[in-house]
């Protein structure tokens, strides 16, 4: 991959955990809201098209759609390629790889019309994205926890009266599973998360699973929380 600096990513795209901005991007985290500006999805490689025909709702087929085309894009930027030269696999397990740049992990999101790309020099990044809203958490602890973990989310959940709190846990153990390669079948009860993390008095912080440990960094542009898990 070249030195030089890239195409500019779009300018709406916002830089999380140090990343460089927009128009000096090689690797790094990003967000941004898919809208007007989103490019057209007649970029979309001939895989990403059939899984937007798959989706029979049109709403949600023409967000799909956006989102697909937004991240292609952005690497196409990163890169310094044409979009339609991005090559994005995905290997057995469902983790997206880049092909041609095999020094380079990748890992995307979205949630609700807003989107995140993480572009990691390394072996694995697992990124994840929700929007806050509200929702029934309550029966979702026992999917993502162990009860002295649920127990704790649980009070922390009560005392801030926001869900906040449980899409930092639902981003965290989203993004760990997604740099293990497991996405969540890979058992989000098995990655413990700190008070201190769930409570939003620390931003950074250390989970293990498999043996393997993981640096975590969340943040909350706006509407969403981002949480990007790295080989510590």
């Amino acid at each position: 991959m070249t030195e030089e600096p890239n195409m500019p990513l779009p300018a709406t795209w916002i830089p999380l955990f140090g990343s460089p901005g927009v128009a000096q991007a090689r690797v790094g985290t990003w967000v941004w809201q898919s809208g007007d500006e989103s490019p057209s999805p007649g970029s979309l490689s001939d895989e990403e098209a059939a899984r937007i025909q798959r989706i029979r709702l049109p709403e949600k087929s023409a967000l799909k759609a956006q989102h697909l085309a937004g991240r292609r894009a952005g690497l196409a930027g990163l890169l310094g390629v044409a979009a339609h030269e991005v090559n994005i696999a995905h290997d057995g397990e469902g983790r997206p790889y880049l092909p041609d740049q095999p020094d380079l992990s990748v890992s995307f999101s979205d949630s609700h019309g807003w989107n995140a790309l993480a572009l990691h020099r390394g072996p694995t990044v697992g990124i994840d994205i929700e929007r806050v809203r509200q929702i029934e958490w309550a029966p979702m602890l026992t999917m993502i926890c162990q009860p002295e973990e649920a127990d704790m989310l649980r009070g922390i959940l009560q005392a801030a009266n926001s869900p906040t709190p449980f899409f930092r846990a639902w981003t965290a153990k989203e993004a760990v599973l997604k740099a293990a390669g497991t996405g969540l079948q890979g058992g989000a009860a098995r990655v413990r998360l700190s008070a201190d993390f769930l409570s939003g008095a620390k931003e950074l912080s250390e989970t293990e699973l498999n043996g393997v440990a993981y640096r975590l960094e969340t943040a909350h542009p706006g509407a969403v929380i981002v949480t990007r898990a790295i080989p510590a």
